[in-house]
């Protein structure tokens, strides 16, 4: 009316958007208290964030202890909610193997609202990206954060060892050269470049967390690379 000319406003509508946290629960996650609680405090950090942010979170772990494989997966929404999260993190049993595909199914079940998922593991079982894919189509943003020691990238001992697989018991005798190490380093880096191959192929994003990096540091880094704080 002052100007004489025809102005447009254009409103975009807020939408809350639904975070899903799952979290590997399994034994390998405890081969060291790092990595157990590094993993948790990731966990425990998104939700803070995404709840800041006025979005819903669900938080789920993943495992046989878990109450059948998928537990805790009730949206939340408000500050107030992070406290009981985390109270419910630190509760959390570990046990066993994460049955990819079971756990996907289980996923599935029920109506799927469109959002953003992180899966939070060290991803040593074969099968995660498949079974998790149908979720990716499903409208949903999937992220791969990987959880390892430094341990598990390099190890540091060589000679006579016994390994004993943290998840089923299985025990073996080895004497191990440089060689061996050298070799191991070669495979574990091949694994990791599979994965984050096999998950950017599918829109998925992957990113690697080392249990060394200054947690901080790694929610600023990490998270921000792989767009989860906004």
């Amino acid at each position: 009316g002052r100007t004489g000319a025809l102005f447009v406003k254009i409103y975009g509508a807020e939408r809350e958007k639904r975070v899903e946290i799952l979290l590997d629960l399994s034994l390998s996650m405890t081969v060291s208290e790092d990595k157990e609680l590094f993993a948790c405090r990731l966990a425990a950090a998104l939700a803070h964030v995404a709840l800041a942010a006025g979005d819903s979170v669900a938080v789920a772990a993943a495992g046989p202890g878990a109450e059948g494989g998928a537990a805790g997966r009730r949206s939340r929404k408000g500050l107030r909610a992070s406290r009981a999260i985390v109270a419910w993190l630190e509760r959390l049993p570990a046990s066993g193997v994460v049955d990819w595909p079971e756990l996907a199914t289980r996923l599935r079940a029920g109506p799927r609202i469109p959002g953003a998922m992180v899966v939070i593991s060290d991803f040593w079982t074969e099968g995660a990206v498949e079974a998790i894919l149908p979720l990716v189509k499903g409208r949903q943003e999937v992220t791969l954060l990987r959880v390892l020691t430094p341990e598990e990238l390099s190890p540091p001992y060589d000679g006579n060892v016994r390994l004993e697989d943290a998840e089923t018991g299985e025990e073996v005798s080895l004497r191990l050269s440089f060689g061996d190490l050298d070799a191991y380093r070669a495979e574990v880096e091949n694994r990791i470049q599979s994965l984050a191959a096999r998950a950017s192929r599918h829109g998925m994003r992957h990113l690697l967390c080392c249990t060394d990096t200054p947690f901080e540091a790694a929610v600023l880094t990490y998270l921000r690379r792989g767009g989860l704080l906004r």
